[in-house]
């Protein structure tokens, strides 16, 4: 009883987690009595209703194991139940688990350091959580020529003073050496189960192991409700949100050395790399070959999923089995009108959730530091064409959603939104909002509040030291925002003018698209910005 009362408290800044209420009048010590739930199991449920709390179940129980720390570890269908108002509500709390803070930190600090090819920080992060076996007298690992032979200490055997310096060589070495066509945790999950574990004595840790054994159980719900959904694309920003709100000293580090380099400067190749990787697997999914309706989707978090399997075989032996706070880190996790994580701007979204958390302040000062001229002249170079077209795309979003917001206003409440408060959690307007409790409401609003007072406040600084910079760094601004005004701008007018159909062509470089006009329709010129100086050498903007 009082492991679902703790575990619905631990939920509730999400909104839509439930548990039975307990009737203590009728509870003894050997019999449990709750409160009736009203609702369906899993294969009682209509399939968009199925999909809907296998979204919800994903998120809750991967909030659960980066952010709270207080872990429903069997959360198969029997003790799944979506109720008549749309609540998620779990059952039978008789097998829970706990995860310490600093297992939870050094989590996250692993995925920073991953994505950011810090192959120490990486290796302490395994010594921290136990992953790497280290001798207890000399604190050296254990290194030996090949499977079935003894260990020795690496450092003796190496003549190094720094325990970690040749497993930390050899995991960059691998790394680097692995075939490329790989995500950075797939090479990972590589390297560890064929490179180094034959050599170095590692050992999974009990979180890895409720890891697996938690999205084992939810990969199996998700198959019977939808074969392609994969439950990482829901899961990833919640790992990402963690990494992204660091406590300790360690951690902090990482998510600095993540984003900035030591001069401040934004670390540009390496977002260069995040959108390219983003864009190549959203042209794979376009073209991807449906087999029996049934698709393979990468996705990041299924390869650490696959790390963490494959780092199973390397046991020798059996393992024995504020509430403000973190919804300022979780929230816009679920989108609001589709009830679902948008895995694949999983990153941006990692970063705008913890603008105005309380735990956000690692992250408000890695972008208080950052050298904002420097950034704003790399966006206006033609390498950084993705990037504005990504936030041209982010700005006709949320122009989208306040043409929208006053449709409605004028038109009155959406059919959706009246068909959820009437209870309708089968149709597909009655799923189109999730529940939300008002304790969970009014955390969001003062989340995004302060959410709003950060921006502000960062706008102000950055704005006057692009003005500090002299007239090219104005320059550099002015023709920033101009493109990707224009190019947000152009994308909502089908919204404005229902008969107007955009089309883009190339030119002949193939790079920059010219105007167009075929039947009433066209294309504007994505201005470019190679540079053509004027007076003074500052740049202009050409075409």
């Amino acid at each position: 009883a009082r492991n679902g009362v703790a575990f619905r408290e631990s939920l509730a800044f999400l909104g839509f987690v439930d548990t039975p209420n307990v009737v203590t009048r009728y509870t003894t010590e050997q019999v449990l009595v709750t409160e009736w739930v009203r609702g369906a199991h899993l294969r009682a449920l209509p399939k968009a209703a199925g999909l809907r709390m296998t979204r919800m179940a994903v998120e809750a129980v991967t909030a659960s194991l980066v952010l709270t720390g207080y872990v429903h570890a069997d959360p198969h269908e029997g003790n799944l139940m979506l109720a008549d108002d749309g609540r998620l509500v779990f059952l039978d709390f008789g097998l829970m688990s706990s995860v310490e803070p600093s297992i939870m930190e050094a989590f996250a600090t692993g995925i920073q350091a991953c994505l950011s090819e810090d192959y120490k920080t990486l290796a302490r992060v395994f010594v921290d959580v136990g992953f790497l076996i280290l001798d207890e007298k000399t604190g050296s690992p254990l290194w030996r020529p090949k499977k079935g032979e003894p260990f020795v200490l690496a450092t003796e055997k190496f003549g190094t003073d720094d325990p970690l310096a040749v497993f930390t060589e050899e995991l960059a070495e691998a790394m680097a050496t692995v075939d490329g066509s790989q995500t950075r945790f797939g090479a990972l999950t590589v390297v560890l189960n064929k490179r180094l574990a034959p050599n170095w004595k590692m050992f999974t840790p009990p979180y890895i192991l409720l890891l697996i054994r938690t999205f084992l159980t939810l990969e199996g719900i998700a198959a019977e409700v939808d074969p392609t959904f994969n439950i990482y694309d829901a899961a990833t920003p919640w790992a990402l949100r963690r990494s992204f709100a660091p406590t300790s000293p360690a951690g902090i580090d990482s998510l600095r050395g993540a984003l900035l380099t030591r001069d401040n400067q934004v670390q540009w190749q390496r977002f260069l790399d995040i959108v390219e990787t983003a864009t190549a697997k959203k042209a794979e999914k376009k073209v991807e070959v449906c087999v029996e309706d049934s698709c393979e989707m990468p996705d990041e978090m299924a390869d650490i999923a696959a790390f963490s399997a494959a780092a199973a075989e390397l046991n020798d032996e059996v393992v024995p089995d504020s509430d403000e706070e973190i919804v300022a880190i979780t929230a816009s996790v679920v989108d609001e009108e589709t009830g679902s994580s948008q895995g694949s701007t999983a990153f941006g979204d990692a970063m705008n959730a913890v603008l105005g958390a309380s735990q956000g302040s690692a992250f408000r000062g890695v972008l208080k530091d950052l050298d904002s001229v420097d950034l704003v002249a790399r966006l206006t170079s033609p390498e950084a064409r993705p990037l504005r077209h990504i936030a041209a795309g982010s700005a006709a979003s949320a122009l989208r959603t306040k043409l929208q917001t006053r449709r409605n206003r004028r038109g009155g409440r959406s059919s959706s939104r009246t068909a959820a408060d009437a209870g309708d959690t089968t149709s597909e307007a009655g799923l189109s909002a999730w529940p939300s409790t008002d304790e969970a409401k009014a955390l969001r609003l003062r989340q995004a509040k302060r959410k709003g007072m950060v921006v502000a406040a960062l706008l102000r600084l950055h704005l006057k030291r692009q003005f500090s910079g002299g007239l090219r760094s104005i320059a550099n601004l002015v023709r920033l925002v101009l493109c990707i005004g224009a190019r947000a701008v152009y994308q909502i007018v089908p919204d404005l003018i229902p008969r107007f159909k955009p089309r883009i062509s190339l030119s002949r470089r193939g790079r920059e698209p010219e105007p167009t006009l075929v039947e009433g329709a066209f294309s504007p010129p994505d201005a470019s910005f190679e540079s053509v100086s004027g007076q003074d050498g500052v740049p202009v903007v050409a075409g």
